[in-house]
């Protein structure tokens, strides 16, 4: 298989969402932006790769900046 990685499937993933799933403009950015964050904090890497530490991390580092729990559940959903 081929080694994808995250920042390849965003826009795949994007589309998918305001297509198939018919989600806001507002809503796809604010995906954007927090699969943005999530490399900026983790690092952009192999989507296999991916684990439940390196999401820990992102939680973590969410929570070091005070987000409220309901946003967190947001960016991580």
């Amino acid at each position: 298989m081929k080694n994808l990685f995250i920042s390849e499937l965003i826009p795949e993933f994007l589309i998918s969402k305001e297509i198939e799933e018919g989600n806001s403009k507002s809503t796809i950015k604010a995906y954007n932006y927090d699969l943005e964050k999530y490399i900026e904090i983790v690092g952009d890497s192999n989507i296999e790769l991916v684990t439940p530490t390196k999401i820990r991390l992102f939680i973590k580092s969410l929570k070091d900046k005070n987000y409220t729990k309901r946003a967190i559940a947001r960016k991580i959903a």
